[in-house]
């Protein structure tokens, strides 16, 4: 089959007038925006970054010696808001520091930021029969050194122990956590987990450990947590 050129054109031109015609006939596109408004296609380059903009990030720092913003790891937690929308780094320097700590559902998007696993520890020292401040046992759960209810947690080099002391054999409620993580999509790299009976309580969600070091004898990864170690 045999084309000609004045054929070819003519196919050319009366496509190329449909497209024309079709592009006229599309609506603008539009983006909706951080403050509720819209923008149309000439000006989304304009407002990308408001589209971005509710993530950002946030650095906090913490030192037990006093150099940073906060000097304990819970005044650097409770200083981030309710519902938190942005990337939160909290940077915490050398050194132990002895306290107990919780992050709540309402604030996700945080990390630990350690200085090494070697060199940085959050450390408690709750066991199971351990009476609260409502003087009922504390039980399994609630002796986590640090526990995690929120989803998008990360921690990187740092440790975290439960510096209660070995049970003798037969002794009862004396499981000591040192880390709770009930949050979902949790990220641990080189990261260390030290006590001595039920250390890490993978309690629930998804969570993915990389390079951690995890120490304990009776059940010292427990619970219903979905996870990956590597």
């Amino acid at each position: 089959m045999e084309f000609s050129s004045s054929s070819c054109f003519s196919s050319f031109l009366l496509l190329f007038c449909v497209c024309f015609c079709l592009c006229l006939a599309t609506p603008p596109l539009v983006v909706a925006t951080a403050n509720g408004t819209s923008c149309n296609n000439t000006n989304t380059t304009r407002h990308h970054h408001k589209w971005i903009g509710p993530i950002g990030h946030r650095l906090i720092t913490v030192d037990v010696n006093g150099s940073g913003q906060f000097r304990s790891v819970q005044d650097a937690v409770d200083a981030v808001p309710e519902n938190n929308r942005k990337n939160v780094m909290i940077l915490i320097s050398p050194g132990h520091y002895i306290e107990k700590v919780v992050v709540p559902a309402t604030k996700p998007y945080m990390t630990f930021q350690g200085a090494g696993r070697e060199t940085t520890f959050i450390e408690w020292h709750d066991r199971a029969c351990d009476r609260g401040s409502n003087g009922q046992q504390l039980r399994t759960y609630q002796t986590a050194s640090v526990t995690v209810y929120a989803n998008y947690f990360s921690a990187r080099n740092i440790s975290f122990k439960n510096t209660a002391p070995a049970p003798k054999p037969g002794m009862q409620g004396w499981q000591a956590v040192a880390f709770r993580i009930s949050g979902d999509k949790a990220y641990f790299s080189g990261c260390g987990f030290y006590g001595a009976q039920d250390t890490l309580c993978d309690d629930a969600g998804r969570h993915y450990f990389k390079q951690c070091y995890i120490e304990g004898s009776i059940d010292f990864i427990f619970g219903n947590g979905r996870s990956m170690y590597k």
